[in-house]
């Protein structure tokens, strides 16, 4: 923003940052979560699915990810769509592995047509539940929580 003296607060982690030299005002100092924040605008079905996919971590060796690409604008629509169709298509071949995927609220689940029993696609999801299953996630979880 060309205020090289006033000290400019990153909210997320320098891992998540692409590689590059940071100006000395710049400081990140994330991951910033509220644990205990109540998660609404859940989609109605989720409930549902979750109970499904819970019995399924339960009972087989499965691993279970999860894919969020957070807020977005209508400029980034396609890519996020063109993304979206990829992540499906990988797990498609990964049987022993569920998808969680959340679009978000400007694009509708039902446009992927995904029919497979180890994907679940959704406008909005109750994160912090899911990423205390998420395989991909523990281990950021665990260090969040301690």
């Amino acid at each position: 923003m060309g205020l090289k003296k006033v000290p400019e607060l990153i909210l997320s982690p320098i891992e998540f940052d692409l590689p590059r030299e940071f100006p000395v005002n710049q400081i990140h100092v994330g991951p910033v979560v509220d644990l205990n924040r109540i998660e609404t605008d859940i989609d109605l079905n989720f409930q549902e699915n979750w109970d499904i996919i819970l019995t399924k971590l339960t009972r087989k060796e499965v691993k279970l990810v999860y894919c969020a690409l957070g807020s977005c604008t209508f400029d980034y629509i396609k890519s996020r769509i063109s993304f979206y169709i990829k992540i499906i298509n990988i797990f498609l071949k990964k049987k022993d592995t569920i998808l969680i995927l959340s679009t978000g609220n400007k694009i509708n689940p039902s446009l992927f047509g995904c029919k497979s029993d180890n994907i679940f696609v959704f406008k909005n999801v109750p994160q912090l539940k899911i990423l205390k299953y998420s395989n991909l996630n523990k281990s950021w979880w665990n260090a969040i929580r301690n």
